[in-house]
């Protein structure tokens, strides 16, 4: 089987640097989960702790399929020219197929948004997946998170691959709608 190729360590875009996560972001990126105000799970799914961004850095945080492997996974943090932290994502490249690579989360500070930096990162994903050899883009939006689920749609994720989650709803719970998009070699 032939080796997955992985997006760069290091992605310019203009004045922004995509580069990969290190433990001196796990205080700056914990803190922008936290401020998502009372709902994070609303915002991408799930809360999570400084804690887990060390461990995300340091173990992956990897998709529940056999044989997913660390070396495949990539959490990335979105910043500046001078190292301030604006944002950050994390990708796993190969699933649920191959071919694709999935965006896991895609999270940016509120002070902000409406500047254009979730859709910076996705044309610089588009185009470095594309180099990579990827031909498809993929993501999963909690159901509920209506303003997510539009922003990926008009991003062009118009393919509805499945609906996860668990088998009832109810307090704590969630259901995630995945969204695929194909990429123009």
């Amino acid at each position: 089987m032939a080796l997955l190729n992985v997006i760069p360590e290091m992605i310019f875009n203009g004045d922004r640097i995509l580069r990969n996560t290190v433990l001196e972001d796990a205080e700056p990126i914990s803190r922008i989960w936290r401020e998502l105000g009372d709902d994070p799970e609303m915002i991408c799914g799930r809360r999570i702790t400084q804690a887990d961004v060390c461990r995300f850095v340091n173990e992956g945080d990897l998709p529940g399929m056999l044989g997913a492997r660390a070396e495949l996974y990539r959490m990335k943090t979105v910043s500046n020219m001078d190292g301030e932290v604006l944002g950050f994502f994390d990708v796993y490249h190969g699933y649920p197929s191959r071919e694709v690579l999935w965006i896991n989360t895609l999270m940016i500070d509120r002070r902000y948004w409406g500047m254009g930096l979730s859709r910076m990162v996705l044309d610089s994903l588009r185009e470095e997946a594309i180099r990579a050899g990827y031909t498809r883009l993929g993501t999963s939006v909690p159901v509920l998170n209506w303003p997510r689920i539009r922003f990926f749609l008009n991003e062009g994720f118009s393919q509805a691959l499945g609906l996860t989650g668990d088998a009832y709803w109810g307090p704590g719970k969630m259901a995630q709608l995945c969204l695929g998009q194909n990429l123009e070699l």
